[in-house]
């Protein structure tokens, strides 16, 4: 339908006529709404849609179409820019009538027209990047959120630093995140396009009734005025009061506005990363991006492949950075609006799939200290002390009530791990493209099935497989010239259980900075000896893995887990 396949369309009339009954169909991103049958709302509506102009019909003025792409306008600061398409890296959710339709181009800025003089004169525009996404009105923008970051970890900069270290500080924050040009909300110069612009109002977001508006526009008005003395049905009103009945499944509505926003870095997806320390860097960088969101009390939410970047690298050490946190949200707060699953499927937290804790207090699983002796803070440069985690709760806790289950900064870092043993899973070596003799088996597991019972068991002992299989070992699950990567994964994958384990009812700031922290040192480790050049090539195929011995029956190890009763999925 236009929705998916024209970019410019922020909604789409239709209509079904059965004898002598009509009814008008409205599909936007805020969802599908149905007047009720009427004989007289035929001419109205004929009308109405012939007379309209294209804005009114839905067609966005800031989106022109070219020859290979789209032409985007975006206000800077009160001053119109436009950006033309090269490349469009990325669409999400444009099948989905309330979806958020998200598209990113990589895109270039037009200039006026110049002289050749100064052409040769002026510096050649780098491209940028930006995206067109459909968000909840409520939402503050990815700039503002940043800003916000900033400013609370800005605050726990010593105050004897002097200027030039505090500006070293700041810009070091900044770096963990994609560096945003300009977001704009495009109803606030489009007057008219307001959320999905005429949608239906009532009083209730959840009620299913309300006012179908059609467009109506001078030509409209013209005629109705020269036809009104004939004994015309032409609407006096603006808009027509038409009952509605909304449809999609009679959830309650999204309210969504059209967000515009232009990135200063074209980044390397981390799906797209082919070299292993390259991939290390980013998992290590993106860990203090997160680290410097909950210090802010914010939680992303929506950690994945797609927005965990690797930047620069000409001239210096290539870096990680963290983008898309217009989806973030204040952890604290456990009836917030913002309460639906918000993540990407393959790479969300367990608990986060069932909506409801897993990770009980039990026997914690095994778990290494990390030497931090010459080792410095991501954010501070400063030495690290000895991780010290808090006094052991474990006596007490068993009277202290189970808290009702709510989404923590602890499940992005959750989500991140996810993503790093994703990409080992689906990666080979270049020098040896042939994946390990149970890598295939194991990949399946824990991304092809949806029960969370194998992604419970793999990250508290590093292993899982099949009831009545013996579980493989390390050798068997990665390529040996990932071991090093998987061996640091494995470790983090403890960590994360052993932080469900002794915080699980004494959670706040502190304790999940401490865990991210962990987790970041144990990345550092990595990257410090992890060999340059070793480099990932497309995962091989299948009939070519190295043979898989087969195990006796009974031989599966006591710990290892079954599939347990699936429960019904509440929104979290």
């Amino acid at each position: 339908m236009p929705l998916d396949t024209d970019l410019r369309r922020w909604c789409v009339y239709g209509s079904t006529i059965i004898n002598n009954n009509m009814r008008g169909y409205r599909m936007s991103r805020e969802g599908v709404v149905v007047s009720q049958e009427d004989p007289h709302f035929l001419v109205e509506y004929v009308i109405r849609i012939g007379c309209a102009s294209e804005f009114h019909l839905g067609i966005d003025p800031t989106i022109t179409r070219t020859a290979s792409g789209y032409k985007f306008q975006v206000s800077h600061g009160g001053t119109m820019r436009t950006y033309t398409s090269q490349q469009m890296f990325f669409r999400h959710r444009v099948h989905h009538i309330r979806g958020r339709a998200t598209h990113v181009f990589l895109v270039e800025e037009e200039k006026e027209k110049k002289d050749e003089k100064e052409k040769k004169d002026q510096k050649e525009e780098k491209p940028v990047v930006l995206k067109d996404a459909w968000l909840e009105v409520d939402r503050l923008s990815e700039e503002q959120i940043l800003s916000n970051i900033f400013e609370v970890y800005e605050k726990t900069i010593p105050a004897d630093c002097s200027v030039v270290e505090r500006k070293q500080r700041m810009e070091r924050a900044r770096r963990y995140f994609i560096p945003i040009i300009t977001s704009w909300a495009v109803q606030d110069v489009v007057q008219g396009m307001i959320m999905t612009p005429g949608d239906v109002e009532d009083d209730d977001p959840n009620s299913s009734a309300g006012v179908f508006h059609l467009p109506r526009n001078m030509a409209y008005d013209q005629l109705a005025s020269a036809t009104r003395s004939l004994g015309t049905s032409l609407s006096e009103n603006y808009p027509p009061a038409i009952p509605a009945v909304r449809r999609a499944l009679y959830t309650p509505r999204i309210k969504r506005q059209r967000w515009r926003t232009v990135y200063g870095t074209v980044g390397v997806p981390l799906n797209m990363v082919m070299n292993v320390r390259h991939v290390c860097i980013v998992l290590r960088d993106c860990t203090a991006a997160l680290m410097l969101l909950t210090l802010a009390k914010y939680r992303h939410r929506d950690v994945s492949l797609f927005n965990m970047y690797l930047v620069g690298g000409d001239s210096q050490e290539p870096s990680g950075a963290l983008s898309d946190v217009e989806y973030a949200a204040d952890w604290t707060s456990r009836s917030g609006f913002h309460t639906i699953r918000t993540g990407t499927p393959l790479f969300m937290a367990t608990e986060k799939v069932v909506s409801m804790w897993l990770y009980l207090p039990q026997r914690p699983p095994r778990h290494n200290d990390i030497d931090t002796h010459e080792l410095v803070h991501p954010l501070t440069q400063m030495p690290l002390t000895r991780f010290e985690p808090p006094e052991d709760q474990a006596a007490s806790r068993e009277k202290i009530p189970i808290p009702e289950f709510w989404v923590t900064p602890l499940h992005d870092a959750e989500d991140l791990y996810w993503v790093a043993v994703y990409k080992l899973l689906y990666s080979v070596p270049a020098a040896h493209a042939v994946p390990a003799p149970r890598q295939v088996e194991v990949r399946k597991l824990l991304f092809g099935f949806a029960d969370t019972a194998y992604r419970k068991e793999f990250m508290r002992f590093g292993r899982v497989s099949v009831p009545l299989k013996t579980p493989p070992n390390d050798e068997e699950m990665v390529p040996i010239a990932f071991l090093s990567w998987w061996l640091v994964l494995k470790d983090i994958g403890a960590v994360i259980a052993k932080a469900h384990y002794d915080y699980q009812t004494d959670w706040n700031t502190d304790v999940f900075h401490l865990n991210l922290e962990r987790i970041w040192l144990t990345f550092v480790k990595l990257v410090g000896a992890m060999v340059t050049d070793l480099e990932i090539a497309d995962y091989a195929d299948l009939k070519d893995a190295a043979p898989i011995q087969q195990s006796i029956p009974g031989s599966e190890s006591p710990n290892q887990g079954r599939a347990t009763k699936k429960r019904k999925t509440n929104n979290a």
